[in-house]
């Protein structure tokens, strides 16, 4: 629920926005988690997707992922994903 004239978060803004709502993660807690792939995992792949929908997402910090990955895709006006990689040694 970030408004649409935000172009860009500061690094390391998880837990520190004034604006918008950080949801819990697969992690099972709130905020960017980072990249975690196991050791010796060799290339994983990690999506984020900019979401333009026409009004805010009515959910709470512990409305379950699955069920907010639904509602952005009803009422989606667009979307825009990066795809970046990270390698473990």
């Amino acid at each position: 629920n970030l408004p649409a004239t935000q172009s860009e978060l500061a690094s390391n803004a998880s837990g520190k926005l004034k604006q918008g709502l950080e949801i819990r993660t697969d992690f099972g807690s709130q905020g960017y988690g980072g990249p975690c792939p196991p050791a010796g995992h060799g290339m994983h792949r990690y999506q984020f997707t900019a979401w333009a929908l026409p009004h805010d997402l009515e959910v709470k910090a512990d409305t379950p992922p699955a069920m907010i990955g639904f509602m952005l895709n009803s009422m989606a006006l667009g979307k825009a994903t990066l795809t970046a990689t990270f390698v473990t040694p």
